[in-house]
């Protein structure tokens, strides 16, 4: 299912208003009888999940107030399947509290992430770093350990390199900024430290590569005062601190960073009168500061952090809010092109924000004032038009993502029982999605023959080529699902069923159209075009999902109309086809 779930996809609705959304899955972890917790998670465009943690493995150990603890991560496959986990207990069998705090999915498949390693009973001390690497199978190919350090963040340049942002202590008491290079294989290549021209405490939380070799860190220093300001660093590729802004470049806490060839955008939660908002910054390459908009309402805290993510075209999108969250969309030179409330509720909170391949942004977090409590997880179309939001009860969210266009995933915790904690992960998606359209995208109309935005390729009886689209709920319980084509001659057409796409998604020239459906092909059925349309199925014909065969839990299937077009037009093969579908069917 790879090779279409990567497809660029816009939302369609199979009703008008907004798009119809189904709960795809949910999975539970539980593999402790105390805590399993997530703290940080990647999505991949294909829809496998990679999430990070611990889990507690002991009872208290005085007279500290932690539990023996590994650091545990899990892999999820698109269907909800859990490919892959590992538990790692740190460098030796001495009582540890082992922790990821942060990963980073790799270019081959792996992945890589950092702990905070705390030894027991003395927590308080001696804390350390270790970077684990996975190959994509899971098996855990080296470990870096970095002693009296804390990490936050992680990155991985295209190189291979990977960067572990966080602090390390300075013997005065305090902390300095640090930032720590590895090689693909481990090696410790560089490490920087900023000690702040206040001498104060220093700590690293976000961090993005600045694709020339070395990265952007945003955080926190308290400038040796004690009030809490926004830090930002540029380091280059041996360790050195290419620039700094200075200590009073304003109070606050930077949350997220995302970085292209002419700057950085820093996403920061600032003080507001009782309150804080979220801001957005943008920092040219020489760390000169260009513009800063708002991005939320009042927040109640600077702790609670703002999150930024880039839109395809270059655009940059902004979410933050604890009580009202707000998503909002600025061109580079902050222009706003739209602003979104997403929820509010007295402890409604912005967890996570990710832009897809087709531009529809995924924000989700808390509904911490609604009933029933929950995790939220909501799709704005690219104009910022809310589509869905959905909520699952119970459930505190800490990460929220999107994988592949139509989708939202939700990752958080819930307590089943007293002292126990078990993590779930939730998807969501579009009941059905365009794509492989004879508008321009993917491959070319054979004869330069395009259509209209989302249609097939144009034909004999229809500039603006023939259209797919599908009414009902494809539900195995209750499959009411429809195809519905138009914009065709009259004459038979034939609706297929398949398995994958041709070309990633982008089809194949064939006949005066697009062949977009590959894999396993089932033919369902041929219907006569009146008026230039028809539908499938009838009312004597069996359900689309018994006919396809589609049985057990969520399922994807590919969906194309061919129809006779034998009017001189394009070539002389005498058949055209419409767009496809991508179609999520659940139990």
């Amino acid at each position: 299912m790879r090779a279409f779930l990567t497809l660029a996809f816009t939302t369609i609705a199979a009703t008008a208003g907004r798009a119809q959304v189904v709960e795809s899955w949910r999975t539970p972890v539980d593999h402790s009888p105390w805590w399993d917790f997530p703290i940080d998670a990647d999505f991949a465009p294909d829809g496998t999940t990679t999430y990070c943690g611990f889990e507690d493995s002991g009872p208290i150990v005085p007279p500290s107030t932690l539990r023996p603890a590994g650091a545990s991560v899990v892999r999820i496959d698109p269907q909800g399947n859990v490919l892959w986990s590992d538990r790692y207990d740190g460098p030796n069998p001495a009582p540890h509290n082992v922790r990821f705090k942060a990963g980073a999915l790799h270019a081959d498949g792996g992945w890589v992430g950092v702990t905070e390693t705390i030894p027991l009973p003395t927590p308080t001390s001696n804390h350390h770093v270790e970077v684990v690497r996975y190959d994509a199978a899971g098996t855990r190919l080296w470990t870096t350990f970095v002693p009296d350090a804390i990490a936050w963040t992680i990155t991985i340049a295209r190189d291979g390199d990977v960067w572990v942002a966080g602090s390390r202590h300075n013997g005065g008491g305090w902390a300095d900024a640090a930032v720590w290079r590895f090689g693909p294989n481990g090696g410790l290549l560089s490490t920087a430290l900023w000690d702040g021209t206040g001498h104060g405490q220093e700590e690293a939380y976000a961090i993005a590569t600045d694709g020339a070799g070395g990265v952007y860190v945003g955080g926190t220093t308290n400038g040796g005062v004690g009030s809490t300001l926004r830090m930002l660093l540029r380091v280059g590729p041996a360790g050195n601190v290419l620039w700094s802004r200075p200590d009073g470049f304003g109070p606050g806490a930077v949350g997220e960073l995302v970085a292209d060839s002419s700057g950085v955008y820093v996403a920061s939660t600032i003080p507001s009168g009782n309150g804080a908002i979220g801001v957005l910054t943008r920092y040219d390459l020489a760390g000169t500061p260009l513009w800063e908009r708002d991005l939320s309402a009042v927040a109640s805290t600077i702790h609670h952090p703002s999150y930024v993510a880039f839109a395809p075209n270059g655009d940059v999108v902004g979410a933050s809010g604890r009580g009202t969250v707000t998503v909002r969309r600025f061109d580079p030179s902050g222009n706003l092109r739209w602003s979104t409330v997403v929820t509010t509720g007295p402890g409604d909170a912005a967890r996570g924000l990710a832009v897809n391949a087709r531009d529809e942004t995924v924000c989700g977090g808390t509904r911490d004032g609604a009933t029933p409590y929950g995790g939220f997880v909501a799709k704005l179309a690219p104009t910022g038009t809310l589509q869905w939001l959905r909520t699952v009860p119970g459930l505190t969210a800490l990460e929220a993502g999107a994988g592949p266009p139509g989708a939202g995933f939700l990752i958080g915790y819930q307590s089943p029982a007293a002292d126990n904690l078990t993590v779930l992960t939730v998807r969501f998606d579009d009941w059905v999605v365009p794509f492989c359209a004879g508008d321009g995208e993917g491959t070319a109309c054979p004869c330069g023959n395009s259509g209209a935005h989302l249609h097939g390729c144009a034909n004999s009886a229809a500039p603006a080529g023939a259209l797919l689209g599908a009414s009902g709920a494809p539900l195995l319980a209750n499959d009411t699902f429809a195809l519905h084509g138009s914009g065709m001659p009259n004459g038979p057409v034939a609706y297929f069923q398949g398995t994958t796409s041709v070309a990633g998604g982008a089809g194949s020239a064939f006949g005066d159209g697009k062949l977009c459906l590959a894999g396993s092909i089932v033919r369902l059925g041929t219907k006569q075009n009146a008026g230039g349309a028809s539908s499938f199925p009838g009312p004597s014909d069996p359900s689309i999902s018994t006919l396809g065969g589609i049985a057990g839990g969520m399922q994807i299937r590919t969906y194309q109309a061919w129809y006779r077009d034998v009017a001189p037009f394009c070539t002389p093969d005498g058949f055209n086809l419409t767009n496809a579908l991508i179609v999520t069917w659940s139990p």
